[in-house]
């Protein structure tokens, strides 16, 4: 038990004196600013500040960690700095003057009348403060800053620091506000505010001037660290903490504590294998840190910087969006001409709308080896020839390519659509893309990123590294077991999509049938291109009555062409594949997604485009020497 020493030299400490007593005492002083302070009567160590101020008397809790120092309770969320006994805490209120944050300024202490006066009054009236209906007061919801020190307080002729450090104070104060702190202590919150308040601008700084070393962060680290022998689970959880200052705030945290405490072995390796992954992470987390400095540093200075006012839709993912700078792509291909080859490098520009077709001996740009996107007529797959492409340019005719492989080919094409569809001026928008994704659960809260998920290029492939970073114009979640709510599984997509493409997401629709889910989101930009939304669901489940199984249904007009999406959870077990098969069926029939049916077709002949996906359950039996290798070499046609 921690054990709390009174402070001695304290003229306006009261003891044990009830309530009623106190407001006797300061409304008899009748003076504004007059106060006392007297032992809590509920909480031991505690202690109650009454302040008399307009006629009407002001109660504050004054509350001890369990190191003992006190502090002034305050909103929920923001704790208020910490005292190491009560006379340091008063003299410094009383300093603040009117901008203590309560209702009115300590300037007039009330000593007790006697030792005699006290106990007497605590005789007469022995009531807790709970007991008697008490509402204490709260400190506003702001971060109080050490005695002596302001924001924005390096020195600087043009008063260009002084904006700098504030902007990177309120860019962290909102981050702070955000953030789950409930598993943190108190004394860590604490360090925490005073990195924002002083530590953020001075590592800003380094960064600046082109260090490496964050001794500020380190700090925090390090008094994170000091238990480190006893709580590394506890470390883990303050270092994503302090990652989700610098990148995405999740509400599932990257380290499962009361899974990692049920694992843990009482062995020297254990202890090893722990303190390296904290390194790891730590490392990890400096990165992480100068990459965000440096992006901050480049935004203020384009001068395009603005803090998220509260309710903002990008407030609420915990992110400001920046759009990612999408390099320049080049392949080694062959141009012929005249029969003949020869080798040239051609290079895709994404960004500045232009494809540069580059001989290695010719250094020289001109129109005839520079195709702006309006110059590039046509792509022209050649059948006979999988790694040939003809393109059809203005001015110029047919130029002729031969790549390495299939696979550079198309990712050369798929390049240069994006560059034209992004350069388009175009009213109407010619070809979209979709992103589908499917994700059986399992009943389990995901925790790790979902950037992998986004950015892959299904069966297990990713994206040219390029392309991951063009956003899809529709992105479509289909999850089944999913234990999430409805806003925590949106919210945490839009925190992903926003972070790798830097551009907002409007949600299309979201339909949902016990754990089966299905979500969509397209570009803003073509909000008034989607319309007729329909949604529909289908049980499955036993008798067709319960929802663990079925789907549900979202379709949608893009401009003059109609979709539809279909996310089913069908019945499972090696031996049920004819009940698999009705249960597709009864989806098909039973979902309404057409305002007016047309005619005697089923729902797979009323939209020029359905996608059907999920948990479909079906088994592949009996599997052979044959089918291994297909498995192994992602030869799925074969099977």
């Amino acid at each position: 038990m921690t054990s709390y020493n009174k402070p001695s030299s304290l003229n306006c400490l009261h003891g044990g004196i009830s309530r009623l007593r106190a407001e006797q005492l300061l409304l008899a002083a009748k003076q504004d600013g007059g106060f006392l302070v007297r032992e809590s009567e509920s909480i031991p160590g505690a202690y109650t500040l009454c302040i008399l101020f307009e006629n009407r008397v002001h109660q504050y809790r004054i509350l001890p960690d369990n190191e003992g120092k006190l502090a002034i309770q305050s909103e929920a969320g923001v704790v208020c700095r910490k005292y190491n006994d009560l006379t340091q805490l008063i003299l410094e209120y009383m300093q603040r003057g009117a901008k203590n944050g309560m209702a009115g300024p300590l300037i007039h202490p009330i000593p007790p009348d006697s030792p005699s006066d006290d106990e007497d009054s605590a005789d007469e009236e022995k009531v807790e403060d709970e007991a008697d209906g008490l509402q204490f007061e709260v400190v506003p919801h702001s971060i109080e800053t050490e005695p002596g020190y302001s924001r924005g307080s390096v020195s600087n002729a043009d008063g260009m620091q002084n904006n700098i450090n504030d902007f990177f104070y309120q860019y962290f104060l909102q981050r702070f506000r955000s953030l789950n702190l409930s598993r943190c202590d108190g004394s860590f919150i604490n360090i925490l505010q005073n990195y924002i308040d002083r530590g953020a601008n001075l590592d800003a700084q380094v960064v600046a001037s082109g260090g490496d070393s964050l001794n500020h962060l380190r700090h925090v680290i390090d008094e994170a660290a000091r238990d480190i022998d006893k709580q590394l689970e506890n470390l883990m959880v303050k270092i994503d903490i302090c990652r989700q200052l610098f990148g995405p705030i999740t509400t599932a945290p990257l380290v499962d504590v009361e899974k990692e405490k049920g694992s843990h072995k009482a062995d020297i390796a254990s202890v090893f294998e722990r303190v390296t992954r904290c390194k790891s992470a730590i490392q990890n987390l400096e990165k992480k840190a100068k990459l965000k400095y440096t992006d901050l540093l480049a935004m203020w200075k384009e001068g395009g910087v603005q803090i998220d006012p509260p309710g903002d839709t990008r407030r609420a993912v915990g992110m400001l969006p920046v759009k990612p700078v999408i390099p320049a792509t080049s392949f080694e291909a062959k141009v012929v001409s005249r029969g003949s080859q020869s080798k040239i490098k051609l290079t895709v520009d994404i960004q500045a709308g232009k494809l540069l077709a580059i001989k290695p001996n010719k250094e020289c740009i001109n129109d005839r080896n520079m195709f702006m996107h309006d110059r590039i007529e046509q792509l022209i797959l050649s059948t006979s020839n999988n790694c040939r492409l003809d393109i059809k340019v203005t001015n110029l005719g047919l130029k002729t390519y031969v790549f390495e492989d299939i696979r550079q080919r198309e990712n050369f094409c798929q390049l240069v659509q994006q560059l034209k569809n992004m350069h388009s001026t175009h009213p109407e928008v010619k070809k979209i893309s979709f992103y589908i994704g499917t994700w059986n659960m399992g009943d389990e809260v995901p925790l790790y990123s979902l950037l992998q998920w986004i950015k892959s290029d299904g069966l297990g492939k990713k994206r040219n590294s390029t392309l991951a970073m063009i956003p899809h114009d529709i992105y479509v979640f289909g999850t089944q077991e999913s234990v999430l709510s409805d806003k925590e599984w949106t919210n945490r997509l839009k925190i992903v999509l926003m972070e790798t493409f830097g551009e907002e997401f409007y949600q299309v629709a979201l339909s949902t049938l016990w754990g089966i889910r299905l979500v969509i989101f397209a570009k803003v930009d073509h909000k008034n291109k989607i319309s007729h939304v329909q949604q529909s669901t289908v049980k499955t489940g036993l008798g067709n009555a319960l929802g663990n199984k079925g789907a549900v249904g979202v379709s949608f007009n893009f401009s003059r062409t109609s979709f539809c999406f279909i996310c089913a959870h069908l019945t499972s077990g090696h031996e049920k594949n004819k009940r698999r098969n009705q249960n597709f069926r009864d989806i098909l029939k039973g979902l309404d997604l057409v305002p007016k049916k047309v005619g005697p077709f089923d729902i797979t002949k009323q939209f020029h485009h359905l996608f059907f996906f999920g948990d479909l359950n079906y088994r592949i039996e009996e599997l052979d020497s044959k089918a291994w290798p297909c498995f192994s070499f992602n030869c799925f046609v074969l099977l």
